[in-house]
C-alpha cells in the first residue's frame, strides 16, 4: 500500500512540472505522469487508489504553486472520467465545490 501511495505523489510531482521546456512534444514527463495515474486508477481497485489520489488532490490542490493547483485539477479530471466515478459519485458535492474554489 504504501509504495503505491509514493508512485502516486510521484507522479503528481511530475504533473506539476512546467511544460514549457516540451512544447511541441507529444510524450512528456507531464503527460506520462498523468497517464501513469489514470493507468494506476483503472488497474488498482478503487477502494485502494480512489483515497490515495483524493489525499494528494487535496494536497496539491491546496498548495500556493499554480503548477501543483493545475495537476491537482487535471488528475481529477482524468480519474472522474471513467475509473473512479462510482467513488466519485458519492463525494460529488465536496469536489464540486473543490473545483469551484480552484476557479
Amino acid at each position: 500500500m504504501h509504495i503505491i501511495d509514493k508512485i502516486i505523489e510521484t507522479g503528481f510531482v511530475i504533473a506539476s512540472e512546467s511544460e514549457a521546456d516540451y512544447e511541441g512534444e507529444q510524450n512528456t514527463p507531464h503527460s506520462l505522469a498523468l497517464y501513469m495515474i489514470f493507468n494506476f486508477a483503472s488497474e488498482v481497485p478503487n477502494t485502494v487508489i480512489y483515497p490515495i489520489i483524493m489525499k494528494n488532490v487535496e494536497r496539491f490542490g491546496t498548495s500556493p504553486k499554480e503548477l501543483e493547483r493545475k495537476a491537482a485539477i487535471k488528475v481529477l479530471g482524468y480519474v472522474c472520467d471513467s475509473t473512479c466515478l462510482d467513488m466519485i459519485k458519492e463525494d460529488i458535492d465536496k469536489i464540486t465545490a473543490f473545483v469551484v474554489s480552484k476557479l
